[in-house]
């Protein structure tokens, strides 16, 4: 075996023009690794290099290109494989640190969160977007997600306008910029990099979780117990929460972070990241009540992007006395949303990690 590369182009699009196994025109795509079997003349006596193609699309197909063209260079050296993030919420496109790029995608056809794999380029798309330059016509394409309809299983990441399914890039000034960067990277021979879906951020969460809860006590619902949670961003990745209740009664203030370790201020109890606690206090205490108790968010890291943690439930934990828990009469307290909210489309389903049967308990 003899593994070369594709190293010459037509600088016009971008591809190579080469002749299948049974004469047919085709184009293959700049660096794809191939297998350089033989050097023949064909029925006029020009000398044809003759390989087989070693990855993406075409893998395993047999073509042949003038041997004039010295089209098949040695071997390249790859860049390793990048993770480019997708952020549905702002409809951006984060290449590296420095670049940052508008796309568009379906939103009744969404790319579902987690990890995606980004293939090499397959064949030459028609497009018609001269300030995306020559390599507007290569398209890289993403790999075929399970659980989608047949109709949106291709997907890709290209230039253009117009999204049915595809992640979009709408600045297309960029795009010679996204394809150089792609273009000669490899995780293996059928993919050059990953492509992460990343969860709502801060603001996100904040929309979803505000909203008006009912406080339940020993599985009844306590008379004046509906309390309205805002939540807010805070610093250093972390939220704030107000709740009042609807007479004004109780009042609740705390903080809890998205992410493992980051720094909360006003907050009670065992830190980490994966409890919210503060406090709620009754401004008008009885003999069978208390004064203060504590409330509680339980949240867990996401399975596919390390140290994100995402709000599960919303809960009063352990019995109450004097604002600790596990003192006093053994109380069972809870919150139930009263106003339930749709998760947004680019959230949907939530890739929470395998829980058997349910989420971990929250720490006494």
């Amino acid at each position: 075996m003899t593994v070369k590369t594709i190293a010459k182009w037509d600088e016009k699009n971008g591809f190579l023009s080469v002749l299948d196994k049974v004469g047919k025109e085709a184009t293959l795509p700049q660096y794809l690794q191939v297998d350089h079997t033989s050097s023949t003349p064909d029925a006029n006596g020009q000398l044809r290099d003759h390989f087989t193609v070693l990855e993406g699309l075409a893998k395993h197909q047999e073509f042949s290109v003038k041997s004039e063209a010295n089209a098949l260079g040695p071997m390249i050296n790859y860049n390793p494989s990048a993770v480019l993030k997708f952020l549905p919420a702002k409809n951006l496109l984060r290449i590296s640190d420095n670049v940052v790029v508008h796309v568009k995608t379906d939103p009744n056809h969404p790319i579902p969160e987690g990890n995606h794999r980004i293939l090499v380029v397959d064949h030459f798309h028609e497009n018609y977007y001269p300030k995306a330059g020559p390599y507007q016509h290569s398209w890289f394409p993403l790999l075929e997600l399970p659980g989608t309809s047949t109709e949106f299983k291709k997907r890709y990441l290209h230039p253009g306008k117009v999204s049915l399914g595809c992640l979009t890039v709408l600045d297309h000034e960029r795009w010679t910029e996204i394809y150089e960067f792609l273009i000669r990277r490899r995780k293996d021979k059928d993919y050059v990099s990953m492509l992460q879906v990343c969860p709502p951020d801060a603001e996100d969460w904040c929309k979803l979780f505000n909203g008006k809860y009912q406080i339940t006590i020993d599985g009844e619902a306590y008379a004046w117990g509906a309390l309205n949670l805002v939540f807010s961003k805070g610093a250093d990745n972390w939220l704030n929460v107000v709740g009042t209740s609807d007479n004004h009664r109780y009042t609740f203030r705390g903080a809890f972070a998205l992410t493992k370790d980051a720094p909360v201020a006003h907050s009670f109890g065992p830190q980490g990241g994966s409890v919210m606690e503060g406090r709620l206090t009754d401004s008008q205490p009885s003999s069978h009540w208390p004064r203060e108790c504590d409330l509680r968010v339980g949240c867990w890291e996401l399975n596919f992007q390390e140290g994100l943690m995402v709000p599960v439930k919303i809960e009063w934990k352990g019995t109450i006395a004097q604002g600790y828990w596990n003192h006093g009469a053994p109380h069972k307290l809870q919150l139930t949303a009263l106003e339930l909210k749709e998760r947004p489309w680019y959230n949907y389903p939530w890739n929470y990690p395998n829980w058997s049967p349910n989420p971990p308990p929250l720490p006494v």
